[in-house]
């Protein structure tokens, strides 16, 4: 396990900073250069199609449409990621800042939805570093530390990615030293994945810091973070309990 001062001496012999950053793009950005605009606008729409679960909400059907239309977008992403970090990326790992002009359902069926639209890439600084501490997330038990080191320097360089990037090093760190790492680096309003958000619930619970966790687990949907909420409430009620007890001895 690397400790987070080993990890910490390793971004920075790379120049990287280890610092918070704030999140500043969303995924389906909006405000795209009027050059990229009309290229992709000159290229064509592109189209997709995608077999549908008649459970799920009409909402659902469209996000998944527009997901398939910029895979090819995403994987250009990764391949890029790959040269720069010198191995390959797992497909599941992707992120999109961008726009998709023009969308529209063009027609659906029991069974499948056709949709097209113009992809338009946003900032491709901000595409990579996304991916970046996605595929940190998602390959970090396979990854040499080298590996990682790469990835995670990418994304503690850019506002999108900086924030999960840090509790993953937090994670990854000795237990001793994952609270004051968190205290010192993460703005947990810059956090993006749920998997971090129940990570860094997890430090704050074992650091007794249940005011903060359960501060998290009102920004996170996912399974794991339910799970916890528990185990902070709980936490919290004793800790409470224990100071009224304190109190006490001075009447």
């Amino acid at each position: 396990m690397l400790s987070a001062a080993r990890f910490k001496a390793g971004l920075i012999g790379t120049g990287v900073a280890v610092c918070t950053l704030a999140v500043s793009a969303p995924i389906w950005a909006t405000n795209v250069a009027n050059s990229s605009v009309a290229e992709a606008r000159a290229n064509g729409a592109t189209q997709a199609v995608v077999t549908i679960d008649r459970k799920l909400p009409e909402q659902a059907w469209v996000s998944l449409c527009r997901n398939k239309l910029v895979q090819p977008q995403l994987q250009a992403t990764r391949e890029a990621l790959a040269e720069q970090v010198g191995f390959s990326i797992a497909e599941p790992a992707g992120y999109f800042a961008g726009d998709i002009q023009g969308f529209k359902v063009q027609s659906h069926t029991d069974d499948e939805i056709r949709c097209s639209g113009t992809v338009v890439p946003g900032d491709s600084a901000a595409n990579i570093a996304g991916t970046a501490v996605r595929a940190a997330w998602q390959m970090h038990p396979e990854l040499t530390s080298e590996q990682l080191k790469g990835l995670l320097g990418l994304a503690l360089r850019n506002p999108v990615s900086a924030a999960d990037g840090v509790v993953l090093i937090a994670k990854l760190a000795a237990p001793e030293q994952q609270l004051s790492y968190l205290q010192s680096n993460l703005d947990a309003q810059a956090l993006q994945l749920d998997d971090a958000r129940a990570a860094a619930m997890q430090i704050y619970i074992a650091g007794h810091q249940y005011d903060t966790a359960l501060a998290l687990a009102t920004q996170c949907d996912a399974v794991d973070c339910r799970r916890l909420i528990p185990a902070a409430q709980q936490g919290k009620r004793n800790y409470d309990a224990e100071q009224a007890k304190d109190l006490s001895n001075y009447f």
